[in-house]
């Protein structure tokens, strides 16, 4: 795992959501989907909510990287296998010496950081707007943003080599 990589790309949710809740994108709507008035919106604990923010986009990241980067798994496929003399391993370095940047680019990283946006973040808050009563617009705005960040996140993961 790049931690290098994981952290740089948890900073892409945050500086995104700067312009897409900004009230010209979609903080406008997002503020009348939610029935918030702008005078309601005082900041309160900033920095503390910026912290657990990128802890929890750093564990999207993380969970990104297994995803976009094929290579990741390839050392689990003898992780539980003896191998005393060293051969199985070799044959793993060998492959990643000959394979290890093969679709490490940003296109192929923002292709499954879309296909994770739409098969998990949907579902997830669909799930939860459900039972909360809200429209498929909130679905849309939290979605959209989520969509674009993993994207963006898994490009700079994928092609970070």
């Amino acid at each position: 795992m790049n931690f290098t990589a994981v952290l740089v790309s948890a900073l892409i949710p945050l500086i995104f959501g700067m312009i897409w809740y900004h009230p010209k994108v979609a903080g406008n709507l997002w503020m009348q989907v939610n029935g918030f008035k702008r005078e309601d919106m005082k900041p309160t604990n900033m920095a503390g909510k910026m912290i657990l923010l990128y802890v929890f986009t750093v564990m999207v990241a993380m969970a990104l990287m297994l995803m976009v980067i094929h290579q990741v798994h390839l050392g689990s496929l003898i992780a539980n296998i003896p191998d005393p003399d060293g051969t199985m391993k070799g044959d793993v370095d060998m492959m990643l010496s000959k394979y290890g940047n093969n679709f490490r680019t940003f296109k192929h990283g923002a292709f499954h950081g879309f296909l994770a946006g739409i098969f998990l973040t949907i579902p997830i808050i669909g799930t939860s707007t459900m039972w909360e009563n809200r429209g498929w617009k909130y679905v849309a705005i939290h979605a959209g943003y989520w969509i674009i960040s993993m994207m963006l996140m898994g490009g700079v993961l994928s092609a970070w080599v």
